[in-house]
């Protein structure tokens, strides 16, 4: 009944709960993205197991979260993630170290898509045919730069190091995108020719580059509009 519905709010304000508890000093032995993770596992594993321990109302809205599109949070919720992030990129030393992040963005993640996919296609004992397998390995190879970025100031890490990590990720979230979205059209619609995969993720690349330089722009220049008011 509507006595039980919390309007999904429940998890949202369980997660603030556990992110403000482990900012605590008690909890300073492993940084608070260690601990959110190991508490998000619990409440999951609590859920699963002894779903009664939970109110009707926290269970109602933890499964509508749980059956959320996940082309919702891909939506909504990673571009505002990953904008932040990238809002506080310090900008001359990305300019230094450019070439070192396109190395570790680009070359480095489909290196690691594909290794991930061979051993994932050789040495998992299940039927997974190639295009599969790298669809997967490109998830596997994955960055997220949120935590990595949580972590690193926790850590006090030198500036530049931490600007090269940083963008890295970003950029790889990029590159890694692409990937799974190669593989998964291959899956879908049928096995590209192997001339038209550099094709795709160069066009995808920069399609994507222009995009998000126009949209970053504009959002530059309102969010200049909003602090000079």
């Amino acid at each position: 009944g509507e006595t039980n519905n919390d309007h999904n709010l429940g998890p949202i304000l369980l997660a603030l709960a556990l992110g403000l508890l482990v900012r605590r000093k008690l909890f300073s032995l492993l940084p608070y993205t260690v601990w959110i993770l190991m508490g998000g596992m619990i409440v999951g594993f609590i859920f699963s197991e002894a779903p009664s321990s939970f109110n009707d109302g926290l269970k109602n809205s933890t499964q509508n979260w749980i059956d959320l599109d996940p082309k919702v949070l891909k939506t909504i919720f990673i571009p505002v993630l990953v904008f932040a992030s990238a809002w506080f990129v310090h900008g001359h030393l990305l300019r230094h170290q450019i070439w070192q992040v396109l190395i570790l963005s680009f070359p480095a993640v489909i290196f690691s898509s594909l290794m991930t996919g061979i051993f994932l296609k050789n040495y998992m004992p299940y039927e997974w045919d190639w295009n599969f397998s790298f669809l997967l390995g490109s998830i596997l190879s994955l960055t997220d730069p949120v935590p990595i970025e949580a972590l690193l100031k926790d850590l006090g890490v030198n500036e530049i190091l931490s600007t090269l990590v940083e963008t890295a990720s970003l950029f790889s979230d990029g590159s890694a995108i692409v990937l799974f979205h190669i593989f998964l059209i291959a899956i879908e619609e049928g096995p590209f020719e192997l001339s038209e995969i550099p094709i795709t993720f160069v066009r995808m690349i920069l399609g994507g580059t222009v995009i998000g330089i126009v949209l970053g722009l504009l959002a530059s220049y309102t969010l200049r509009l909003i602090l000079n008011d």
